[in-house]
């Protein structure tokens, strides 16, 4: 029988957990241009911010640039918000979506790890902690309130 392939979601999820198990040698620093290939290679030590370990993850599982740049490294949230639709409520946002907090360009985006209704576990790396999981409502507790979500597979 032929065997079902692993979506671009369940992928991205295996990615995340790579960058968790080998969180002390993914540092952070906002460096432009980023490689965007990091990740998919998996060369370590690397560092990354939160939009270019966005943009990473994307780049490793074959989903087009969510910055509309063609992975030339130089996406920020300002490019990560204006290149993807938006679901209209975090309830509906599904793994692999991403989350950016903050008005205009936004400050912040984290990327859903686990379904969970109203308060998402994401997959957060803005600050040399990090990668690591976190809230919805912890973000928020940082952030600020406002916020949008950005359906991965409307790209």
């Amino acid at each position: 029988g032929w065997k079902k392939l692993p979506t671009w979601r369940e992928n991205i999820k295996k990615y995340m957990d790579w960058c968790l198990q080998h969180e002390p040698q993914i540092h952070y620093n906002q460096i432009r241009p980023f490689n965007p290939n990091a990740i998919a290679v998996g060369r370590l030590p690397m560092t990354l911010d939160c939009s270019a370990s966005t943009t990473c993850l994307y780049k490793a599982v074959h989903q087009p640039d969510p910055n509309r740049r063609d992975y030339d490294g130089t996406g920020f949230t300002g490019t990560l918000r204006a290149g993807t639709p938006q679901r209209h409520s975090i309830s509906a946002a599904e793994v692999g979506d991403f989350i950016i907090y903050g008005t205009g360009s936004g400050v912040h985006v984290v990327l859903v790890y686990e379904k969970a209704g109203a308060n998402p576990r994401v997959f957060s790396h803005g600050q040399e902690r990090g990668p690591w999981l976190t809230t919805h409502a912890e973000q928020v507790a940082a952030h600020g309130s406002y916020c949008t979500i950005h359906n991965g597979d409307a790209l």
